[in-house]
């Protein structure tokens, strides 16, 4: 082991040590089986919300949750709200450092998230290093991890993010080097099993980056994107689903995973049966494994995948292709996923 890979080991396992004992909100089973079943349901989708969150309920059956506000008194001011009359707060996300005072020096360009329950790379299944979008929208696509997310780190995976802050991280190589570097930093920190996963062009580098590197276990990619939208035409459509195709040309570890969602409104697909196309070509040449997530009912637009509605639906899924030891080159849908040995 160099010098450096151990100094990042110990800067890991200190990081460990001193993190905070309220670093995650865990399940409070009590709770569930005091709500009736509408809001079982409700408390079920709001474990998968981003922090700060609150969740509030009334002693005649009312309940509200809010996640991702801006603050913990914001969070619960808006579940207070979406509870209705006499209601109070039941549960909500402990105060939890940001990201970078989470991270020692030694780690970075990979950022601790430190709102999912952290393990370390000696006990964690393994790591999942999240990528955002490029774009802001009416929440900013850098503020939180995806919702199903969640259910990977319930699953024993640490979460991290190589979030991209700095303008230069605009521009497509930059960003693959610095998520390249990033994903470096968590090998060799000790973790032995690594899932990159993204949403829009954090999709798109975390099947450019799983593509090149021999040790990474899976990428997941939720609307892969870098330019191009359906005004595209003539020989710039033409060359934006060219570069999608040449995503999985190649691949350094033939077991190394791909899951692909795509989804019905994405303004940032130029053609959706050709890219359809492009992914069951390449999972029978080259033969990836790959997970297709086919446009499901009811999730539309371009940031479908990164919502409560998408995690309730396909967590299990994606939680259980990310644990299976190996899966079998070509196409696979969720049940397939969930049969497979």
């Amino acid at each position: 082991m160099s010098a450096r890979a151990r100094s990042i080991l110990l800067a890991a396992l200190a990081l460990l040590a001193r993190a905070p004992a309220l670093a995650d909100e865990p399940r409070d089973e009590a709770l569930q089986q005091r709500l009736g079943a509408n809001c079982r349901e409700r408390y079920e989708a709001y474990l998968l919300t981003g922090y700060p969150r609150a969740f509030a309920a009334s002693p005649t059956g009312t309940c509200g949750y809010a996640g991702g506000a801006g603050t913990r008194a914001d969070a619960e001011a808006l579940a207070l709200r979406h509870c209705g009359s006499a209601c109070s707060i039941v549960a909500r996300s402990p105060d939890v450092p940001d990201r970078e005072a989470a991270t020692p020096a030694e780690m970075r360009p990979a950022l601790r998230d430190p709102s999912f329950r952290h393990r370390g790379p000696a006990s964690a299944t393994g790591a999942v290093l999240w990528s955002h979008g490029a774009r802001g929208q009416d929440t900013d696509a850098r503020t939180h991890t995806a919702a199903f997310v969640r259910a990977l780190n319930e699953a024993g995976w640490d979460v991290w993010r190589a979030d991209r802050t700095e303008p230069a991280l605009r521009r497509h190589e930059p960003a693959r080097t610095h998520l390249d570097l990033a994903a470096t930093r968590l090998r060799e920190a000790g973790y032995s099993r690594l899932v990159l996963a993204g949403q829009s062009a954090g999709g798109w580098l975390s099947i450019e980056v799983a593509a090149r590197r021999p040790d990474i276990e899976a990428a997941i990619a939720l609307a892969p994107a870098i330019h191009g939208n359906r005004d595209l035409a003539g020989p710039l459509k033409d060359r934006a689903l060219a570069e999608f195709d040449s995503l999985f040309a190649r691949r350094a570890n033939p077991a190394t995973r791909l899951a692909v969602a795509l989804f019905e409104g994405d303004d940032f697909d130029p053609e959706p049966a050709r890219r359809l196309a492009t992914l069951r070509s390449r999972a029978r040449d080259p033969g990836w494994p790959l997970l297709l997530i086919d446009r499901p009912d009811g999730l539309a637009g371009h940031d479908a995948g990164r919502g409560v509605p998408f995690a309730l639906r396909f967590r299990g899924c994606l939680a259980r292709f990310v644990a299976l030891p190996a899966l079998a080159p070509g196409l696979h849908d969720c049940a397939t996923i969930q049969s497979a040995r």
